[in-house]
């Protein structure tokens, strides 16, 4: 192999890594649980993820609520804070956070 050919394949290399790189947490052969929360990308390393967890994983405020997204026509399910949900790796798990209602009163 010629010294140009060696180059090439170094920097197809390269462009390969810094694409790996700039996936947002779903590089194939990292290890976790793969969710979406907000719409954002990220690996959880246990089975199993708590509300708060999820609310700090997201860096939400402790007084928004979190919700699991439904397929179809369901409604969204509300989860609490120390409410274990059960993470899968054949599917994404999408959730989503919002401000509590506050009244004043």
């Amino acid at each position: 192999m010629n010294i140009k050919l060696e180059i090439q394949e170094l920097e197809r290399k390269i462009r390969e890594l810094k694409k790996q790189i700039d996936e947002p947490c779903f590089i194939s052969n990292r290890e976790g649980y793969k969710i979406k929360i907000n719409n954002k990308n990220y690996t959880h390393p246990n089975k199993i993820i708590t509300g708060s967890e999820i609310k700090t994983t997201d860096g939400a405020l402790s007084k928004h609520a979190v919700f699991l997204k439904i397929r179809g026509w369901g409604q969204d399910k509300q989860i609490a804070d120390n409410e274990q949900i059960e993470l899968d790796k054949s599917e994404i798990k999408h959730f989503f956070t919002t401000p509590l209602n506050i009244t004043e009163g």
